[in-house]
C-alpha cells in the first residue's frame, strides 16, 4: 500500500536513492509478516474446517482507473508543491549562511551517539514534522554534495525508528478502535516494536558493511 503514496514523493525528490530506502522498507514488512506467520503456524491452532474465504473480484477500465488516479493525484502535488518550495528554499539559504556548519559543533557530544553527520541529523529532526519535509531536506543535501546516498538511507531509517514514538498518537486510535484497549495496545507495540527492531538491524548493517 505504500507504493502510490510513497513512490510519487520519493522518486522525484530522491531518485534511485528514494528507490533503495523504499526497498527496504518493503523488505523489513514482508520479513515481519513471514516473521509473524512462522510464529503463528506454531502457536496457534488451525482453521475449522468450515472456513470459508470470499472473494471478490473487482476492477475498473483501464481508461477510467487512470482518469481516477489523476483525480486523486491533484491533492498529493498540491502538497507537494506547496511543502518542496519553501523547504528547498530555506534548506539553500541555511546552507549559505553556514548554519549546518554551527550545528555540527553545538551537536557534537549527540553525533557520537549516532553514526550520521549533523546534516543527516537535520533529516531526523524534519520526519517529525512528515515524510515529505524529511526528503525535500535529504533532496538538497544530496544535490549539494552535503551528504552521500549512504548516510541519506541511514538518516531515513534512523529517523523512521525516533519518529515512532509519535506515530503513535496515530495508531492508538486505529487499533483501540477496533480491537479494543488491552488487545489493541498490544497488537500496536508488537507491530511497531517488531518493525522498528528489524528497522535498527538493517540500519546497522548498512552502516558496517557499506
Amino acid at each position: 500500500t505504500h507504493w502510490r503514496t510513497m513512490l510519487p514523493i520519493i522518486i522525484p525528490l530522491l531518485g534511485w536513492v528514494g528507490l533503495v530506502y523504499f526497498f527496504i522498507l518493503v523488505v523489513i514488512g514482508f520479513f515481519k509478516t513471514a516473521l509473524v506467520f512462522f510464529i503463528g503456524r506454531f502457536l496457534l491452532p488451525p482453521p475449522s474446517s468450515n472456513f470459508v474465504i470470499n472473494k471478490m473480484n473487482h476492477s475498473l477500465p483501464v481508461k477510467q482507473a487512470f482518469k481516477e488516479s489523476l483525480i486523486r493525484s491533484k491533492p498529493v502535488l498540491k502538497r507537494i508543491v506547496l511543502t518542496t518550495i519553501p523547504i528547498t528554499i530555506l534548506s539553500f539559504y541555511l546552507i549559505y549562511l553556514g548554519f549546518f556548519s554551527h550545528l555540527t559543533q553545538w551537536l557534537r557530544p549527540v553525533i557520537h551517539l549516532l553514526p550520521l553527520p549533523p546534516e543527516a541529523l537535520s533529516i531526523i529532526v524534519a520526519q517529525f514534522g512528515g515524510h515529505l519535509p524529511a526528503y525535500t531536506l535529504a533532496s538538497n543535501f544530496l544535490v549539494n554534495h552535503l551528504l552521500g546516498s549512504k548516510e541519506v538511507i541511514l538518516a531515513l531509517l534512523w529517523g523512521t525508528v525516533v519518529t515512532s514514538i509519535v506515530s503513535l498518537r496515530y495508531y492508538l486510535p486505529y487499533y483501540w478502535g477496533i480491537f479494543g484497549p488491552h488487545l489493541g495496545t498490544q497488537l500496536m507495540l508488537i507491530s511497531t516494536g517488531l518493525r522498528q527492531i528489524l528497522i535498527i538491524m538493517i540500519a546497522i548493517f548498512i552502516h558496517w558493511w557499506f
